[in-house]
């Protein structure tokens, strides 16, 4: 019959395939073809059932597929036990439709599917949690009268010791022969001073690696009731008694939202997600110092695109321009200091005002940095002083949910000590490198969204279908 002609043919082409490499047979190039080009899936499918090689039809598997979708359970994916610290992260996902309707495409608009994405970090703490917090002592004080934002000695210690750490690397060297001169070294850059910062920062999270679940999907977390479902859902996930404390990491977006719900649910506690956090603190240092030259000095560096600078569009790419301007203002800086013979301490006092600006951003952007090695250190009393110096540049830059959003973490976190404890174990979470961490919100968003829209099948229409797939798609995967 021809199904066993073309298996045979099948088989030869293999066969001949690996005998000869050179040979250019038909079969095997079609094969490279095919899957080279992900909108002819469905002939390679069907080039496959014809020989054999698949053990059933498309539609067939479609039919298996929904049957596995509905019954998959992820919440049989969570540890469970005492000692277990379960961190519950909400954020938006979104699909849009792959084609336009067989119609004038440009009286056509792709419609899109959106769901609230919840994801699970479980952390194994050394001991049972009610055993780690018990030393942990409940705030006595009216949190009004406490000092929760503004400069601290934490990050005055930080930024002498990036002041150290410039002087070390420039190594000054004055001339015999002449007065008021000095050499320096000019033979670093950039990397080696940021290498140098984080070999003196402690290492936070040392713990085994998180137990990542990606839980069932809510609804669209455009509104009050989405959220508040959605952080319903953990209850029922964790299963929950009325007197354990349920942890929630969002962006600002759903953070404001979250807010509204603590008033009925007193034995939850929020996050704010620092990674979002850190973008913001981008966008309030470019703001306050657009009108300072700061664009000049980004293309002067290299940088392209300043209106994509501004918007951010990258979040990466702006780090890097912002930590170039930083550099090069930290070298500017501690070369005048040395030629006049200043201390960092009496710049303020100058009536130097182009020098008071850029340390201002010297020591801001230092702030920023703080906090972003925090992150990426696991260390949360450098990220959490550094986010406290930083909080009242919010306002001043204009950004005024921002503010209010991180004055109430900063108070909240004031009024759960045993929040701060257990952030003190685990404030971020490591992926794929070993000592380099993630924000809760930037793994989700990073490496959650795009494990879910690399192993979705089909084209979710709509919600109900697009939930079915996320909460299957571990499984589907494995």
């Amino acid at each position: 019959p021809n199904s066993t002609i073309k298996t045979r043919i099948f088989l030869m082409s293999i066969v001949f395939r690996v005998a000869f490499p050179n040979l250019h047979l038909w079969l095997p190039t079609m094969l490279a073809s095919l899957i080279r080009k992900p909108k002819l899936t469905t002939l390679l499918h069907q080039l496959l059932t014809t020989i054999h090689a698949v053990a059933h039809t498309q539609r067939h598997e479609r039919k298996l597929e929904n049957i596995r979708t509905l019954a998959a359970n992820p919440c049989e994916r969570l540890w469970v036990g005492d000692d277990i610290w379960n961190i519950g992260v909400i954020d938006n996902i979104d699909f849009k439709e792959k084609t336009f309707a067989y119609s004038n495409i440009f009286d056509q608009t792709r419609s899109t599917t959106h769901a609230t994405l919840r994801m699970v970090f479980q952390y194994k703490m050394p001991t049972s949690l009610s055993t780690l917090l018990s030393n942990v002592l409940p705030i006595s004080d009216d949190i009004s009268t406490l000092k929760l934002w503004g400069n601290n000695i934490k990050v005055q210690q930080i930024i002498l010791n990036f002041h150290q750490i410039f002087k070390d690397f420039l190594q000054f060297s004055d001339l015999e022969d002449s007065e008021n001169t000095f050499n320096y070294i000019q033979t670093f850059d950039l990397p080696d001073i940021h290498q140098q910062i984080i070999n003196n920062v402690e290492i936070g999270c040392q713990l085994s690696p998180a137990n990542v679940v990606i839980l069932e999907a809510g609804n669209k977390p455009s509104s009050n009731e989405g959220i508040f479902e959605a952080c319903d859902m953990f209850l029922q996930d964790f299963n929950l008694d009325n007197n354990k404390y349920i942890d929630i990491v969002s962006d600002e977006a759903i953070f404001r939202r979250t807010i509204l719900y603590l008033e009925n649910h007193a034995h939850t506690r929020i996050i704010l997600g620092q990674w979002h956090t850190s973008k913001d603190m981008c966008s309030v240092l470019i703001t306050i110092f657009s009108g300072f030259g700061i664009f000049n000095l980004a293309a002067a560096l290299g940088a392209k695109f300043l209106d994509k600078l501004e918007a951010i569009v990258d979040y990466r790419s702006t780090c890097r321009v912002l930590e170039m301007i930083w550099f090069v203002v930290g070298v500017a800086i501690h070369i005048y200091l040395k030629k006049h013979n200043k201390t960092i301490e009496y710049i303020m006092n100058e009536d130097n005002n182009l020098l008071k600006t850029w340390f201002l951003y010297f020591k801001w952007a230092g702030w920023w940095k703080a906090h972003r090695i925090g992150i990426r250190m696991g260390n949360f009393e450098m990220q959490h002083e550094s986010l406290s110096a930083f909080t009242p540049l919010f306002p001043v830059a204009g950004k005024l949910n921002y503010a209010s959003s991180v004055t109430f973490y900063l108070a909240h976190l004031a009024k759960h000590p045993e929040l701060k404890e257990l952030l003190k174990h685990a404030c971020s979470i490591s992926i794929n490198r070993e000592k380099h961490f993630f924000a809760f919100d930037e793994a989700l968003e990073t490496f959650g969204v795009k494990y879910i829209k690399q192993n979705i099948s089909g084209n979710p229409i709509n919600t109900e279908q697009l939930k079915n797939q996320i909460k299957a798609v571990q499984s589907e995967r494995d």
